[in-house]
């Protein structure tokens, strides 16, 4: 697992066993001690180091360095982020774009910073105790040490039923009592043992009502390509090939087409899908169209599911692993010695489109909203979210975005550095600008496209199965293409007669039903596992999953039984 750790005031042997693909490295004193497991990437842009005055830990990509080294004269990055330090105060690392996780030890106020960016891609888990302090980007590090020192930890029942409720967590939560990890936009002060959470930064998405549709198609493009060109132009920095995702959806697809579009040409796409699917013979045809080397990974059979333990390893099982094993079943079989960036297309449909289900801006969140199962949602009825936030979209962006998608890059952390321009804090600004008008139903997400890259809008869009610009009707209040129309109520139909389709990026139902093999490993381990479970009534309803529940659900009871089984939860 890739990361850095800090401990104060405890006891902590590092566990971590040298690796080739990490620069490992320590900084030991009396009080305290820091561990770097860090990624060879990007080594230019990490900082792990100290003088008499300052400590200070970066990891990640930070976008506009080479622009802050240039603001702030300084003979060293390090100098640079004294200098940011000095002139900006605690929050000093809000000037920074990217992806990126970090400490600062002003030594003389004898005063920790603990942070991460703008909407938390990278998480920090942390645990505080007395005049104890303990974080980590390696969540296995902190129930580590939490033995060490013999500290008492549990499981967090409501949390637990998160799990089986959203597939993650919300906020500051974690599946244990004794650990949480700083909110986005959040970071940590440490200071004469009393430990503080301070917000420094909060999406806006008021509208700005003088933007014709005109002017907003002119505001997203502009935007998009300067953020295209901040991450991409970081891999010309090193001299890395671009590492591209691409889908049958538009959001990958564009930050592939763009980045072309602008003279980076020289990529490789990849793309993981069930065989013969959309989500494989569109990017096959874009790569093709665009010249772009490509690679594809069939999830066929589901034989990427085996690796449940491993992705709870590096998760502490605060996600539903299969979103994150298919990205492993490819990335664990590629060498990223020439690749730089893990380019994404995450959060675009939802930045550039909205996150709000209706054209009501003032909607509100409630719990329950976007849940992948809702079978024991009384059960989370005392639960009591700290955050208030404006409107449904900001609270989904943070709940659903921010903690919910972000998860999905963990595993790409453990090979390289990863990012989206749509996460670009600039871009994301100025797209929510955008009259909500404008946006829903992905509207001007389609004008965009037609206007200023159409042969983009030449190929099948995955979420509705035909092209962009394809005529449709609204039943029921969602828009279907007519093209479409007849292949969804018949799908419909097979659906209640008990059918089952392959017809999905990954059909985990497909998979489990038609792979022997595979429903008895998730059975076996549900078998071997479920007497760890101490609360009755929540080993009751595993085992009410376990007989009853969707795949999903199922996958979810085994994400959460795996972790009880790791951790000793």
């Amino acid at each position: 697992m890739a990361g850095f750790n800090l401990c104060i005031n405890g006891k902590y042997t590092n566990n971590q066993t040298k690796n080739e693909k990490y620069n490992c490295d320590s900084i030991n004193k009396i009080d305290y001690s820091c561990h770097k497991l860090m990624v060879k990437k990007f080594e230019k842009d990490k900082i792990f180091a100290e003088n008499d005055l300052y400590l200070i830990i970066i990891d990640g990509v930070v976008l506009n360095k080479i622009e802050l080294e240039r603001k702030y004269i300084s003979g060293s990055w390090f100098e640079t982020v004294v200098s940011i330090y000095i002139s900006k105060g605690d929050c000093f690392f809000s000037e920074f774009r990217g992806s990126f996780a970090g400490v600062l030890y002003d030594k003389k106020k004898d005063k920790w910073i603990v942070f991460s960016d703008h909407i938390g891609t990278k998480f920090i888990y942390y645990t505080h105790y007395s005049n104890i302090f303990f974080c980590s980007s390696m969540i296995k590090d902190v129930y580590f040490f939490l033995q060490q020192n013999k500290i008492h930890y549990n499981l967090n029942i409501e949390n637990a039923y998160l799990l089986l409720s959203y597939g993650y967590m919300l906020e500051d939560r974690t599946l244990c009592n004794q650990i949480k990890k700083i909110r986005p936009g959040c970071y940590l002060i440490f200071e004469k043992g009393n430990l503080s959470e301070h917000r420094y930064y909060l999406i806006d998405n008021s509208p700005d009502n003088s933007l014709t549709e005109t002017d907003a198609i002119e505001l997203i493009d502009k935007n998009f390509r300067e953020a295209v060109t901040l991450q991409f132009e970081k891999d010309i920095e090193y001299g890395y090939h671009h590492l591209v995702a691409l889908s049958g959806g538009l959001d990958s697809r564009m930050t592939s087409w763009v980045a072309n579009d602008l003279g980076y040409t020289k990529q490789l796409n990849f793309t993981f899908s069930q065989s013969d699917y959309i989500d494989e013979t569109v990017p096959k045809k874009i790569a093709r169209d665009l010249k772009h080397e490509w690679i594809f990974k069939a999830l066929d059979n589901g034989l990427w599911l085996y690796e449940l333990d491993k992705i709870t390893e590096i998760t502490g099982g605060n996600v539903l692993y299969y979103g994150l094993a298919h990205g492993y079943s490819l990335l664990r079989y590629l060498n990223p010695d020439s690749t730089g960036i893990i380019h994404s297309g995450q959060v675009g449909d939802v930045v550039v489109g909205t996150f709000f289900s209706s054209l009501d801006p003032n909607l509100k969140f409630k719990l329950g909203d976007g849940a992948y199962s809702k079978r024991y949602l009384n059960r989370m009825k005392n639960i009591e979210l700290s955050d208030n936030f404006q409107n449904q979209e900001i609270s989904n962006f943070y709940y659903r975005g921010f903690s919910g998608a972000n998860n999905g890059q963990i595993l790409s952390f453990e090979y390289s550095e990863t990012f989206s321009p749509f996460f670009n804090i600039d871009f994301m600004h100025a797209a929510l600008s955008i009259p909500l008008k404008y946006r829903f139903n992905h509207s001007i997400y389609k004008k965009w496209i037609l206007n200023k890259y159409p042969l983009a809008a030449n190929y099948i869009w995955e979420k509705i199965g035909t092209k962009i610009n394809a005529p449709i009707i609204n039943i029921w209040g969602r828009n279907i293409p007519y093209s479409q129309l007849w292949k969804r109520v018949t799908a419909k139909f097979c659906e209640q007669l008990g059918h089952i389709s392959d017809q999905s990026m990954n059909p985990i139902a497909y998979y489990i039903n038609t792979n022997n093999e595979l429903r008895v490993f998730f059975d076996v381990y549900f078998k071997n596992t479920i007497e760890l479970v101490a609360d009755n009534s929540l080993r009751d309803d595993l085992l009410e999953i376990q007989q009853k529940g969707s795949a999903v659900e199922k996958i979810q009871a085994v994400s959460l039984l795996s972790a009880i089984n790791l951790f000793k939860l």
